[in-house]
C-alpha cells in the first residue's frame, strides 16, 4: 500500500461512474496526465534509491560466482 497513493500513482473508485469519470480526465486531459506522471515518477525516485539498488544487485551477482 506504500506505492498506493490516490492521484499519484494510483486511483482508487467506489464505482464503475467513479471508474469511468477518473479514467475519461485521465484520457482526454493530457495537463493532467502529463502531472500524474510528473507525480508518480517523483513518487517512486523517493522510494527507491537507485544507488543502494545497483549495490545489492552487484552483491548479489557477485555471490553467484
Amino acid at each position: 500500500m506504500n506505492w498506493c497513493i490516490e492521484g499519484k500513482t494510483a486511483f482508487f473508485f467506489d464505482d464503475y461512474a467513479e471508474f469511468e469519470q477518473k479514467l475519461n480526465r485521465y484520457l482526454s486531459d493530457s495537463e493532467f496526465r502529463h502531472q500524474v506522471q510528473r507525480d508518480c515518477a517523483d513518487v517512486i525516485r523517493q522510494m527507491i534509491n537507485n544507488e543502494k539498488q545497483a549495490r545489492i544487485l552487484d552483491n548479489f551477482l557477485q555471490n553467484l560466482k
